[in-house]
Formats: structure tokens, C-alpha cells, sequence
């Protein structure tokens, strides 16, 4: 297919995608900002269903992603296929909250927790002047329980779990985490 003329990006939004396109590179593929049309086929899209889909959808899904069909140049972003599309979410959280910091800091905010979907940024001390501590869950889908509790200081964190985005179809458990590299969502049990 010839590639579009590109479209034009603010440059927060170039320097997102740069970013993303970095990380899906260094991880050989695991992470792909196009992966949106296999989470949809799952069911962990807008319609929600809970039915695996057939290998015929899965080998037409598949044509749709892959990092390697957008294309990052000075004028923008091209693609090679007009039905691909790009998906931040799985990043965006973390740049925008690395922004809200920022601005925070700038302003004289020196001691702050912020945090945007799981997304987590802990810089100087609580308002009892101590290191912020982060409750981590038990990574269990019937209830919400502390596990452990840790230390973050002038530091960032991520959290994500299997254990409540996920449906069970004929007997077996179908996660939200889709693996791009396989079209498949991933098996282990790694919570």
C-alpha cells in the first residue's frame, strides 16, 4: 500500500508516539500502540463481549496492527494502511502524569502524590513528613485487600493487573493483557 500524506501532531503528542514507538521497538513487539483492534476482537473494547474471537477475525485483525505500518517524519505521522489506528492508553497515563509533576514542581510544589489510572508519581514527603507508602492489592478478583505496603520516594510506579479485566469462556480464562506479537491475550499466570 502507498502511504497517505501525513497528518500533523502537536508535539506532545509527536513525543508520546516517539516514545512508544522506542518501547515497542526495545520489547521486540510486546508493546504496540496499533494493538487496539485485537483488544477489541477479545471483547475488551467499546462492545465488551465476552466471546473469543475466530481465527478468520483474528487473521483479518491482525493486517491492522503493527507499529510498523505508522510511520513518525517531519511532517507528521503516515500510514500504510488507511484502517490502522493508534491507541495511547497504554502510555498516555504515565506521560501525562510526568506533565502535572512537572508543572507541579515548577509552580513550588515540592511534596505531592499524583496518580492517573494507575499511574503513580510520589515526590518528597506526605503531610506527616514521612517517605509515601503505597498500598499494593491482592491480586484477587472477589475482594480488595492490601498485601503489602511500599515505600516510593521521588520516584514513579505503574500498576496493573489480570486479575479483574479478564472473562472466562468454556472453561478458560481470557485476560485483557493481549499480546500483539501472538494476536492472543497472554497465558501466564503472572498476576
Amino acid at each position: 500500500h502507498e502511504e497517505a500524506n501525513p497528518f500533523a501532531v502537536s508535539d506532545m503528542l509527536d513525543s508520546v508516539l516517539t516514545e512508544a514507538m522506542e518501547v515497542g521497538t526495545a520489547t521486540t513487539g510486546a508493546f504496540d500502540v496499533t494493538v487496539g483492534p485485537l483488544v477489541d476482537a477479545w471483547g475488551f473494547g467499546p462492545d465488551g463481549h465476552q466471546i473469543p474471537p475466530s481465527d478468520r477475525v483474528l487473521a483479518e485483525v491482525v493486517g491492522r496492527v503493527g507499529q510498523d505500518k505508522i510511520r513518525l517524519q517531519a511532517g507528521g505521522v503516515t500510514k500504510s494502511t488507511p484502517d490502522v489506528f493508534i491507541d495511547l492508553s497504554a502510555i498516555a497515563k504515565g506521560y501525562a502524569v510526568d506533565h502535572v509533576v512537572e508543572g507541579l514542581q515548577s509552580a513550588g510544589v515540592h511534596n505531592l502524590l499524583m496518580e492517573v489510572g494507575g499511574e503513580i508519581v510520589a515526590w518528597g514527603q506526605n503531610p506527616n513528613g514521612q517517605v509515601w507508602r503505597l498500598g499494593i492489592e491482592t491480586p484477587s478478583a472477589s475482594q480488595r485487600q492490601i498485601h503489602h505496603a511500599i515505600p516510593l520516594e521521588n520516584a514513579a510506579m505503574a500498576t496493573s493487573g489480570d486479575y479483574r479485566q479478564y472473562y472466562e469462556h468454556e472453561g478458560l480464562r481470557v485476560s485483557h493483557l493481549i499480546d500483539p506479537r501472538t494476536s492472543r491475550p497472554i497465558e501466564h499466570r503472572l498476576a
